[in-house]
């Protein structure tokens, strides 16, 4: 029986390991250009085309990547450490 939610402590430098800082750049890369520049391209293209038509499921499952993109970066930034 689970009783809550256990976290692990934030790893240090030498137990993350030699690529650990390519890792996290390539993380970054990935989450800061595809959830947060092209994504918002991306719904700004549906809104504002008047060719496009998209149903509005898609836009809505591009809206809420984008946000979960930006909380994850938010919890990279400022973790809570306990």
């Amino acid at each position: 029986m689970v009783h809550g939610l256990q976290f692990r402590k934030r790893l240090n430098a030498e137990e993350s390991g030699s690529d650990a800082h390519t890792d996290m750049v390539i993380w970054l890369i990935f989450n800061i250009g595809g959830d947060q520049v092209l994504l918002t391209l991306l719904i700004a293209t549906f809104l504002f085309s008047r060719k496009i038509a998209r149903h509005p499921t898609v836009l809505n499952v591009c809206c809420i990547w984008t946000l979960t993109g930006i909380i994850a970066s938010l919890l990279w930034v400022c973790p809570s450490d306990q």
